[in-house]
């Protein structure tokens, strides 16, 4: 018994188109009566919408990207500008408490001079 096995087909067995049920099951968009040509011109169409199709959400993607990092750079300037807000805030609050302080200090000083004088004069 040989290692291999050859068989023998005769030419026209491989020259026969297939059978259009067979051929529908293997190109389910072509049917063995289109022409080569068409077949590659529609495989192309279908790569170049691939692409287009592609390249689309491709800059959709980068659409939304970019409106993202616009979005939290919008945010995170809103949220440094009340932080700036607020500190400016605190520092007036502070520097009306400061002066109010000593508004104060100076009004104690004064009534306490006037008295010390008043003291003074009536001693005298």
């Amino acid at each position: 018994m040989p290692d291999s096995v050859f068989m023998y087909i005769p030419v026209s067995e491989v020259t026969r188109p297939l059978p259009p049920s067979l051929m529908s099951r293997l190109m389910p968009q072509q049917t063995a009566s289109t022409p080569l040509s068409k077949r590659l011109s529609a495989a192309a169409q279908r790569r170049q919408a691939s692409l287009e199709s592609r390249s689309q959400n491709a800059y959709l993607a980068s659409t939304v990207r970019c409106t993202i990092v616009h979005t939290n750079q919008s945010i995170e300037r809103q949220r440094l500008v009340r932080q700036s807000r607020a500190r400016l805030e605190m520092a007036r609050s502070r520097r009306e408490c400061y002066l109010h302080t000593r508004r104060q200090q100076a009004l104690m000083s004064t009534v306490q001079h006037s008295h010390s004088s008043a003291i003074t004069v009536t001693q005298l």
